[in-house]
């Protein structure tokens, strides 16, 4: 009997929507190929039962930041499994055309201040039943307008990639001024 476990999503990435697959297995053995019925497999990503809350603001710290969020709440009565990766929102300024003037190519640890490495190792949290758990990018609005962005109103975007899907929101609008 051959026995190997892997996640589905190990073998097949993303390349395949959610929902119910029918699996045929092929098993090569020197020139003679056997072909057996697998079964019928349900493929999901974790997210269902996850809602999000997103939102973009200036504050007043000891030094004005823009800070960007991501609230996941966990809806069902069972904890949910996720994984992500370090800087896995990112942020992206619109201009009043809707055209993309900025995106977020570095991140700042809250708790340091400086800039964050961001590693591709993956980062697994389980959110508990009925909790939630928040993603941030913060940035200090002079980094912000020294990189280019010039002050003014912005409409901002975000995404994140969580259990291998790239979520799309939008994520308010901040007045970038000095």
């Amino acid at each position: 009997m051959f026995g190997v476990i892997t996640s589905a999503i190990d073998v097949l990435g993303d390349q395949f929507d959610p929902g119910m697959y029918h699996i045929l297995a092929r098993l090569r053995i020197d020139e003679h190929i056997i072909e057996m019925d697998a079964g019928a497999m349900t493929l999901t990503y974790g997210l269902e039962g996850l809602g999000y809350e997103v939102g973009t603001e200036i504050i007043d710290d000891s030094q004005r930041l823009l800070r960007s969020w991501l609230r996941l709440r966990n809806k069902n009565s069972h904890p949910v499994s996720t994984e992500y990766r370090d800087c896995a929102l990112q942020l992206f300024a619109l201009d009043a055309a809707g055209t993309q003037v900025w995106r977020s190519d570095t991140q700042l640890d809250p708790d340091t201040g400086r800039e964050k490495v961001c590693t591709s190792e993956p980062r697994n949290t389980i959110i508990p039943a009925n909790e939630t758990f928040v993603f941030e990018y913060l940035i200090p609005v002079d980094a912000l307008l020294t990189s280019g962005l010039a002050e003014g109103t912005y409409d901002f975007r975000s995404t994140m990639r969580l259990n291998w899907r790239t979520l799309r929101f939008q994520a308010g609008t901040a007045v970038v001024s000095q």
